[in-house]
């Protein structure tokens, strides 16, 4: 499947998803433990959860912007989820007082954002 300037990404055939890529302990789990290309996975799978359920009529005249009897509910359920992970990236970051570990965060979630999925 295309998904816009030469990048793809691939179905999977048998159906069987890749093993997941667990910290070595999950008693104490901290962000930084969590591998770039399962916490892409898990954000991926979220979205696409919340994109696959929007229907082609909920984009029709702007149907999100309307304040009540909007027919574009789960787009506006896309719009929150996205805000809250946008807020959850920025909370990580600026959550950090340390300049070395903040820069740490940074890197993580650029590693996560650069991840090809394939």
């Amino acid at each position: 499947m295309s998904i816009g300037i030469g990048r793809t990404i691939p179905s999977i055939s048998n159906g069987t998803p890749p093993a997941p890529i667990l910290p070595k302990s999950l008693k104490k789990l901290k962000f930084m433990d969590i591998d770039p290309l399962e916490m892409a996975r898990q954000l991926t799978i979220l979205e696409w959860k919340e994109f696959h359920r929007i229907a082609p009529v909920e984009f029709a005249n702007k149907a999100w912007s309307q304040k009540e009897n909007s027919i574009a509910v789960n787009v506006k359920s896309m719009i929150s989820t996205s805000n809250i992970i946008t807020g959850w990236v920025a909370e990580s970051i600026l959550f950090e007082r340390d300049i070395k570990k903040r820069s740490s965060v940074i890197k993580h979630w650029i590693s996560i954002a650069e991840v090809t999925i394939n």
